[in-house]
């Protein structure tokens, strides 16, 4: 497996947004593992930047990670045929089925410069918003 730094982004000590019994708890320095589907981060702290601005309450923090896919925007729809458990409890969660969703919507995609973890360790804090 490729390891590498990342940058990501949290709520707390939480995962940015509250998936329920899959939101994933960060201490600094300890492997955080997902029970099912991968950890999202950012490639940069300019990409986590732009997105961790739209939010309150959050914090960024530079990572370490085992890598599962780096891309500019990789289509969600593709890993939800992964995680069939996650998806459908998340599709309860938002209250629609993100399964019918065209590929061609954006609301389909990562933002821009997302990396997908199997795993991941927050190091150091950049910033609070």
């Amino acid at each position: 497996m490729e390891y590498g730094t990342v940058v990501k982004v949290l709520k707390g000590m939480n995962s940015a947004f509250n998936h329920g019994k899959y939101t994933l708890q960060y201490f600094p320095y300890k492997w955080t593992i997902p029970l099912v589907g991968k950890i999202y981060a950012f490639k940069d702290y300019e990409h986590a930047l732009r997105w961790a601005a739209d939010y309150s309450d959050v914090s960024v923090w530079e990572a370490e990670a085992e890598i599962f896919k780096e891309g500019s925007c990789m289509n969600c729809i593709d890993l939800a045929e992964c995680y069939g458990d996650f998806w459908e409890w998340y599709s309860s969660f938002l209250k629609r089925d993100v399964s019918a969703y065209p590929s061609s919507l954006s609301t389909a995609y990562t933002p821009n410069g997302t990396v997908l973890c199997n795993k991941l360790r927050i190091t150091s804090k950049f910033k609070d918003f």
